[in-house]
């Protein structure tokens, strides 16, 4: 017999206006046999200022690697990493690439990310009498993604920021684009992301909207609105599917009881979806905060995943060129500062190596609490793709190749980890391949002159 397949977008539907969306199901997988995975997400973490090649690089083949000293904090979930370097941004050169059109490196370099587009010509005067810039003449991958499997969820992406001491206008602070000249800005206050993402939420009703399930608790239950559409399903699903509606069922119920009685709290969205604590009100823009706000930042964004109001998010640590005064480490120089010493000041080569070490430790704490959110046949993070980028190659020479990557996850099976892969092409190719990954066609992103296709090492 054929087996019995659901659409994603199943819903049971009941008196009153009630129609409750359904959680994952292994009846939503597209065969019987095929990986059974959740929605896709893809997020974008960025740290500042290149790297130390030498300590960033793994020691040995492709499946068969020792990681770095920069990497070792993520040595606990080597299996489900790629480790990918070679890549240029722009056009290769004898430097390590070299990205066209006006703007200083950092500025380019933070616009080539992730829209594969240089600036336009504008009035922002970069470093070392570059020509003035503006914004990036192009969208950004995550937001192209964003247009398909972003159209579901309550946001369609959103931007986190450390301290990114966001300007308007200025290409040194942004990263993504809605479009040619339009960035998105990252909110870098956690308190006010909370009661934008989560304020007057309730874990488990994303859909149907609480408004909706107030109305139908004055004539009926939600349960009863909807037996008939449930009775009709439910003998055709396994038992793990059943368990599943019933739980979601039962969550929604309490909810409504809660809402007749004036209460919004309580209740879940599965294991995973639980509502984040309120960060405590700080100064977004203090290096005392720092730490404190990339842990709260964090936190949200795994919920703001695990609870599907989002399928698509970034993490901007800091900004293009900045980078505070890491004095947590033990570290009184700003980051920044650091990257323009010179390859034979040791005392730099390993403040750069602690500074990067430790943004290992917040992406390993990022990934990790993804992984721990159970979803389908495997986790949240399974079903993700976790790309970490860079704006420069060596902060000293301001390069933009050979560039180095982290990514995390098996975007739904389609990504093979546990790799470390050399790749002499161009950046663009990289990005071709996470919107592919996505579920999202296309041979070309960016700038069709710096781009032959997907990245053929993934």
């Amino acid at each position: 017999m054929k087996p019995f397949r659901l659409s994603r977008r199943t819903v049971l539907r009941g008196a009153g206006g009630v129609a409750i969306a359904l959680p994952w199901l292994e009846a939503m997988a597209p065969t019987k046999n095929a990986y059974a995975a959740g929605p896709k997400r893809l997020v974008v973490f960025f740290t500042p200022n290149g790297t130390i090649y030498e300590n960033w690089k793994p020691k040995g083949t492709t499946t068969d690697f020792t990681m770095s000293p920069i990497l070792a904090p993520l040595e606990p979930m080597k299996n489900k990493l790629i480790l990918l370097e070679g890549l240029f941004q722009g056009a290769k050169n004898g430097s390590g690439g070299s990205i066209p059109g006006p703007g200083d490196d950092h500025m380019k370099g933070m616009a080539w990310a992730l829209t594969g587009r240089q600036l336009m010509p504008g009035s922002v005067a970069g470093g070392g009498g570059a020509t003035p810039a503006g914004l990036s003449t192009g969208l950004s991958v995550d937001q192209h993604v964003a247009k398909t499997i972003g159209k579901d969820t309550r946001f369609s992406s959103l931007e986190f920021g450390v301290r990114s001491l966001t300007v308007a206008g200025n290409p040194l602070f942004h990263m993504v684009y809605a479009s040619a000249g339009v960035a998105r800005q990252p909110e870098q206050n956690p308190a006010q992301m909370f009661d934008r993402v989560f304020k007057g939420f309730t874990p488990g009703t994303s859909t149907p909207d609480p408004t909706v399930l107030k109305r139908a608790a004055d004539k009926t239950s939600v349960l009863d609105a909807v037996k008939d559409s449930y009775s009709s399903l439910s003998p055709k699903l396994g038992k793990d599917d059943k368990a599943k509606i019933d739980a979601h069922l039962a969550n929604i119920s309490d909810l409504q009881k809660r809402l007749a009685q004036g209460s919004t709290t309580g209740g879940a969205m599965g294991a995973g979806c639980k509502l984040p604590t309120r960060p405590k009100e700080n100064d977004p823009y203090s290096e005392a905060n720092f730490v404190e706000n990339g842990k709260a930042q964090v936190d949200m964004l795994s919920m703001a995943l695990a609870c599907d109001l989002t399928r698509v998010a970034s993490l901007q640590w800091s900004y293009s060129s900045g980078g505070p005064t890491p004095s947590w480490i033990q570290i009184n120089r700003g980051h920044h500062d650091i990257s323009h010493d010179g390859d034979g000041i040791a005392t730099a080569k390993d403040q750069l190596t602690k500074i990067d070490t430790w943004y290992s430790q917040q992406f390993l704490s990022l990934i990790q609490k993804m992984d721990a959110i159970p979803e389908a046949d495997g986790t949240l993070l399974d079903n993700s793709m976790v790309l970490w980028v860079n704006e420069l190659a060596k902060g000293n020479v301001h390069s933009h190749g050979p560039m180095c990557y982290v990514i995390a996850g098996k975007a739904g099976g389609a990504l093979q980890t546990g790799r470390y892969l050399h790749a002499e092409e161009n950046h663009n190719n990289l990005l071709v391949s996470v919107m592919n990954k996505m579920g999202v066609e296309g041979n070309t992103f960016g700038d069709p002159a710096f781009c032959t296709g997907p990245l053929k090492a993934l």
